[in-house]
């Protein structure tokens, strides 16, 4: 029974060291996302290799999506709705902000999709 509890034990703790080695930390502070908070205390998002990573491989995800024929996500009922609610939540609040959005419309124009119409509301 001695044993058994010994290797039990080794078992937890050799999973727990790997998994803390390999990110899914129990006590992982690392932030979702990278931010700053400009003069008026607001929080930006940073123009950070992580961040324009995560952006492209998101915008790539969409792009291809939308090839398909699927339904664009957040309850929007176009492509064109989605794109452009995606453009303005970045408007503000986002370093580099021509950068990200230019990556949309160069991703998009690559695969041959017709350009962003803004409404006439």
């Amino acid at each position: 029974m001695n044993i058994l509890l010994k290797l039990s034990s080794a078992l937890l703790l050799t999973m727990l060291v790997g998994c803390n080695m390999s990110g899914c930390s129990f006590t992982n502070t690392e932030p979702f996302v990278d931010t700053e908070r400009d003069e008026q205390g607001d929080m930006r998002l940073l123009d950070t290799p992580r961040m324009w990573k995560n952006w492209t491989e998101n915008v790539d995800f969409r792009v291809s999506n939308e090839v398909s024929g699927r339904r664009p996500p957040g309850g929007k009922s176009t492509w064109n709705e989605f794109w452009l609610h995606l453009i303005d939540e970045n408007k503000e609040g986002r370093e580099n902000f021509p950068k990200y959005i230019g990556y949309i419309i160069e991703q998009r124009r690559k695969v041959g999709l017709p350009e962003l119409e803004a409404s006439q509301e």
